[in-house]
This record gives structure tokens, sequence and C-alpha cells, in this order.
């Protein structure tokens, strides 16, 4: 019997121990993620036809009180230089900053029915910066870049007119 106490008072103590050691480890490992990436209000657009988009994001923590204090933004023309952390078409670099919407493109010239890769990485009030996040894209419209075209129209002077796409149709009772 007093074998069984002891044993049931090591264990409590053992858990005890690994609870403040848990407590004491979680701030280290509190998640900082960077979710939700929107170019002009919308997840991975088609047809964005200006040339500084805005670009969104959250931000999500598994503390409590976390507030975004900076930012970085990486865009790239291509995926492979994203997922090398290269941002050849833009990177802001830190910037120091609360914002998370309504963050405008500031790159190079976006060019017309081009797809542009982009992820964002921040960090936090408690100075723990996030992973990036993962990578969102948006694509240009065709911006004016109209050359060669011909607008599709009824030309009523062609030689296919309604009078041949005609036929009577009698229906039985």
């Amino acid at each position: 019997m007093m074998k069984q106490t002891i044993s049931c008072a090591s264990l409590i103590k053992k858990i005890g121990i690994t609870l403040v050691f848990l407590f004491r480890l979680s701030p280290l490992y509190a998640q900082l993620v960077v979710s939700e990436l929107k170019c002009e209000y919308r997840r991975d657009p088609l047809g964005i036809e200006i040339q500084q988009p805005r670009l969104a994001w959250q931000l999500n923590s598994t503390r409590q009180h976390v507030m975004q204090t900076a930012y970085r933004i990486l865009v790239a023309d291509n995926l492979q230089s994203l997922d090398k952390n290269i941002g050849n078409v833009w990177d802001t670099r830190k910037v120091n900053s609360d914002a998370s919407i309504q963050i405008r493109y500031s790159g190079l010239k976006l060019l017309p029915t081009q797809v542009y890769y982009w992820k964002v990485m921040v960090w936090d009030n408690h100075n723990q910066m996030s992973s990036w996040s993962a990578g969102a894209k948006w694509q240009m419209s065709l911006s004016g870049n109209w050359k060669g075209a011909k607008w599709i129209a009824y030309d009523r002077h062609s030689y296919c007119s309604g009078r041949f796409f005609y036929n009577s149709l009698a229906l039985k009772p």
C-alpha cells in the first residue's frame, strides 16, 4: 500500500513538472501564421486592370494580444523565384507597419496577361517573426493590349443573313 502511494505522489510530481515545463516553453512555440491572402479583395483573381493592385492578408496566432508590427511582401513573375524567396518583381524588405489591408503594389511595371505570385511574412508585438505565408497569385488583364483585335458583331450586309437559317415547322396534334 505504501509503495502505491509513493508512485501516485511521484506521478503527480512528474505531471506537475511537465506542466510547468510546457507552460514556460509555450511562448517559444506560439504559432504566428499569415493566411487569407487577397488581391483586390479576391483570392487568386484573374483580370486585374490596375497597375497598383491592393494586397491584404490575415494574421492568426495561438497567443492572445498579438498585433502585427511589420511585414515583408515578395512578388515574383514565376513560382520558382518565389519558392526561393526571391521577389524579382517586388520585395518590400521589412516595412514597419501594422497595416494588413489595402497595401498598394509598388514594384516593377505589371505586364498585360502576366501571372504574378506573392507571399507575406510578418512580425508581431512580441518580436516573433512568422514563416512565409502560402503563396498566392493574381493575373493581369489585357490592359489595353488590343492590337489587331476585331470586334465580333452582326454584319447586316454579310452573305449569311437570317433567311438561310429559317425553316418552317409543322406540328401534328
